[in-house]
């Protein structure tokens, strides 16, 4: 079954844990609206996470107590940027690899 939520004119889905926001942020884009062959902006939360589950008030428990890492997916202008906390547009592995390698490089410099 699907809850519709609103605040201040933003619409937000609500549908067994997952909370879509269709602008982002709450305090952007306020009256957007999301239809059917518009590209949307929409994060999924986790909120099966004991600082966001135990709740009587969805919009303020996000507000109050979700954070970046609460995050596991996003769709911004329409494409799918990152799914179950992974990064579908970047290789993590390379830039990994290449943050290691630069800071072998600079300890190097640094230290002989």
């Amino acid at each position: 079954m699907e809850n519709i939520l609103s605040l201040n004119s933003i619409t937000t889905i609500y549908d067994g844990g997952v909370l879509a926001n269709h602008n982002i942020s709450f305090s952007v884009n306020a009256g957007g609206t999301v239809e059917v062959g518009k590209k949307a902006d929409v994060i999924l939360i986790d909120l099966n996470q004991p600082h966001l589950a135990a709740t009587h008030n969805i919009i303020n428990t996000i507000v109050e107590s979700a954070c970046a890492r609460d995050v596991s997916d996003s769709i911004i202008d329409g494409k799918v940027i990152m799914k179950n906390r992974a990064v579908l547009t970047l290789d993590e592995e390379r830039i990994i690899a290449q943050s290691k390698q630069c800071l072998a490089d600079i300890s190097k410099r640094a230290f002989g």
